[in-house]
């Protein structure tokens, strides 16, 4: 298998630079899908956020006028610039500030997690990427970032009670941290050498403790079906644009008739849901024997990329500002050359596909497809990469332990 992972990853690269190329002979001049959206500027994200908040100028509390997409706290910082401004123009220089401002906390953080797992701060650097530093200034998803890595600050620092609050707060603003309190939780109980009940102690209290109290208060205010709308909605997502299953989905859809495709859509979308939560799920129900495999922080965010990895690539469709998700955590733990050359292909591959191809090319064209396919290898390419570390390391650990145990007097 060692040998042959090389060899796919050859022809997958080689193959999406063709499709790439073909896609560029016939498809140029290219034509904007989105004209507010440009190579430095994403205005036409911003105006969703503009426009999702406008329970403001209404006067009104979120979710009670209309369903919005976003959890409550998410809402609040997206609507924070509406309170300084009433036109467009205000709104967008407020987020991107606001956005500036998050994402140098995020730099100052990580850099402290450098320090304190012991490697040089010259990895920051690798939030330069174009693929990091573009949606972060217009996505708010580096606000949940933020808050993982403070997470794993005080986790770290053996405050296990403020990393799982803090943990809690960033389910507010983004679903996808819970699928880390698996992994936070086994490396809490390996530490302290207690394992409780997975159910019922207060480390699932405080973490889901925030939403619950968020949720009751806005089903009280308008209604339990728009208070779970937020997570409702990412649930009942179809495959979509980004992913590399459309190709997949559109000969189905077109070959097979509607009846068997509906079917084989919805097992195919339970499908990748479970494999989404397969991993978190079984780290969570065998936290004991987990727990004997995340010892030490480097382990927390090595399993945390990988469960994020694996939830993105399973995801029915793909948003290429999840990157910034990532990009933080892999500044903590990559080492080899091998890893770095897939993490700055993989950030600037994520910038090529949003906003280059997907804006000026479209989400059906070859050049789209092709950069798709290139995604997608990087993507496995690093869960590969950072597996076969983690598993070379664990057999190195376990020699030495063995070493050490030959050699100690009886």
């Amino acid at each position: 298998m060692t040998r042959i992972w090389p060899a796919v990853f050859t022809v997958v690269v080689a193959t999406s630079i063709l499709v790439v190329v073909a896609g560029l002979s016939r498809e140029l001049p290219p034509h904007a899908r989105q004209p507010l959206t440009t190579l430095v500027q994403d205005d036409y994200e911003l105006a969703v956020f503009y426009n999702r908040t406008d329970f403001v100028r209404r006067g009104e509390l979120p979710y009670v006028g209309e369903t919005i997409a976003y959890p409550l706290l998410g809402v609040v910082y997206v609507m924070l610039p509406r309170l300084f401004g009433t036109d467009f123009a205000d709104y967008r220089t407020g987020l991107v500030l606001q956005n500036v401002i998050v994402t140098v906390l995020l730099m100052l953080v990580t850099a402290r997690l450098l320090r304190q797992l012991g490697r040089p701060r010259h990895w920051l650097w690798l939030l330069a990427l174009p693929g990091f530093l573009y949606f972060a200034l217009y996505r708010y998803d580096v606000f949940p970032a933020l808050l993982v890595v403070v997470a794993f600050l005080c986790l770290f620092s053996r405050r296990y009670g403020p990393a799982f609050i803090t943990l809690g707060i960033a389910v507010l603003a983004k679903g996808y941290p819970i699928v880390l309190f698996p992994i936070m939780f086994a490396y809490c109980g390996q530490e302290k050498g207690q394992y409780p009940n997975p159910l019922f102690n207060r480390y699932v209290f405080m973490t889901l403790a925030p939403s619950a109290v968020v949720l009751a208060a806005m089903s009280w205010a308008a209604g339990i079906e728009k208070a779970l709308f937020p997570y409702l909605f990412q649930t009942s997502r179809q495959i979509d644009h980004g992913t590399i299953y459309l190709w997949y989905a559109e000969w189905f859809r077109q070959h097979l008739t509607r009846p068997t495709w509906n079917l084989l859509n919805m097992v195919f979308l339970k499908m990748l849901a479970l494999l989404q939560v397969v991993l978190p799920l079984s780290i969570y129900l065998g936290h004991r024997y987990f727990s004997r495999l995340i010892r030490y922080p480097r382990d927390v965010v090595v399993w945390s990329v990988l469960t994020l990895l694996l939830f993105i690539q399973f995801f029915p469709y793909h948003s290429p500002q999840w990157f910034i998700w990532i990009l933080p955590l892999l500044v903590l733990v990559i080492e080899t050359r091998a890893q770095l050359a897939v993490v700055i292909s993989y950030g600037l591959v994520t910038y090529l596909q949003f906003p280059v191809a997907f804006n000026y090319f479209g989400y059906d064209s070859l050049v789209h497809g092709g950069i798709v396919m290139l995604r997608t290898t990087l993507h496995l390419s690093l869960f590969v990469l950072l597996a076969r570390e983690f598993i070379s390391g664990q057999r190195r650990d376990r020699g030495m332990l063995s070493a050490y145990h030959q050699e100690s007097p009886r």
